[in-house]
C-alpha cells in the first residue's frame, strides 16, 4: 500500500510529540475510515505525548459528516454548526492573543497604479 507522503515521515501518530498547539478531534462513532480501535489509538497516543486536546465522538455520525455537498447524505447542518462553534471557541481562545505591533503601521496606502504607470494612470474607470 502506498501511503500519503511515503518515505517522508508522514506517520502522524509517531510525530504526536511534535504537536505544540491544542487540538479538537471530532469523529463519527459510525466512521468506518477510522474505526473504534483507531480512535482509541489516536486518543491514547495524544495522551501519552502530552498533547492538549478535546476528543468528541458524535453517536450516529459517519465519516465526513460535516461536509455538505460531498457527504452523500451524511451531512447534518445542526451538528456541523455545533462542531464549527467548538472550533471557533478554540481559535478565539488560542489565536486571539497579543500578536505585537502591526506591520506597516497606519500609513497612507500606496496607489500602485500611479506608482507603476505615472500620475495619469488609472486602473479603474469610475463614472
Amino acid at each position: 500500500m502506498v501511503g500519503l507522503g511515503q518515505g517522508k515521515a508522514d506517520d502522524s501518530l509517531q510525530r504526536a510529540k511534535d504537536i505544540k498547539g491544542e487540538l479538537i478531534m471530532i469523529f463519527g462513532k459510525r466512521d468506518n475510515h477510522v474505526p473504534p480501535e483507531g480512535r482509541d489509538l489516536i486518543r491514547k497516543t495524544l495522551h501519552e505525548a502530552g498533547v492538549t486536546f478535546s476528543f468528541y465522538e458524535v453517536a450516529w455520525a459517519q465519516h465526513a459528516f460535516i461536509r455538505d455537498e460531498l457527504s452523500k447524505g451524511r451531512y447534518d447542518p445542526a451538528i456541523a454548526g455545533v462542531c464549527f462553534q467548538m472550533l471557533l471557541e478554540l481559535f478565539g481562545r488560542t489565536l486571539s492573543g497579543d500578536l505585537g505591533p502591526r506591520e506597516g503601521g497606519d500609513g497612507e496606502v500606496e496607489d500602485v497604479c500611479q506608482a507603476l504607470h505615472g500620475p495619469e494612470a488609472c486602473c479603474l474607470v469610475a463614472d
